[in-house]
């Protein structure tokens, strides 16, 4: 497996897969009505947001993708959780917006990778802190994958979204 950082989709398929993959990942608790929806929200983090985006390839297929940046959306969403936990804010943070892995490579260390990236190169960035929220709380898949890389809790026991689903907010210094 290899992790190739791009400023734009490698071909117009791996964006198409991108799109799927955000779909289905994230049908809950975002609620897309629609796959256009998604794609919506991927062009959000991409062109308005100006995040960057990591993919993630085993030889030349796409295998997953990670979102990360820092705007006003992700500073009030954290800044208030940092500090109603008591934990020290800084401007200077980051955040993972999105990371996907097609359902076939999960659990092979692929998130693991994108999730290793992200933080390195948030750091070069000057970054000093780094934000996700995870969504299926504690009990989801992402939530052991990032507090087994030093993640700590950030909204304590969680919280629910307005359809039910649970998130937790997790961060990590750098």
């Amino acid at each position: 497996m290899s992790i190739q950082i791009l400023d734009k989709v490698k071909r117009e398929s791996d964006f198409e897969s991108m799109v799927n993959l955000t779909y289905q990942s994230f049908k809950k608790p975002s609620n897309y009505k629609s796959i256009i929806d998604a794609e919506i929200e991927l062009g959000t983090l991409l062109y308005e947001m100006k995040h960057k985006l990591l993919f993630a390839y085993d030889s030349e297929k796409f295998v997953g993708f990670a979102f990360h940046g820092w705007g006003k959306f992700e500073e009030h969403v954290y800044k208030n959780a940092a500090y109603a936990t008591g934990i020290q804010y800084t401007p200077n943070s980051a955040t993972i917006s999105m990371i996907a892995v097609t359902p076939e490579e999960r659990r092979k260390g692929v998130g693991k990778k994108l999730v290793e990236m992200v933080m390195e190169e948030s750091k070069k960035s000057g970054a000093q802190h780094i934000y996700v929220t995870c969504f299926g709380g504690k009990e989801g898949s992402s939530y052991s994958m990032f507090k087994s890389l030093g993640y700590q809790d950030l909204s304590g026991e969680g919280f629910c979204y307005q359809d039910g689903s649970k998130g937790v907010q997790l961060y990590k210094e750098l």
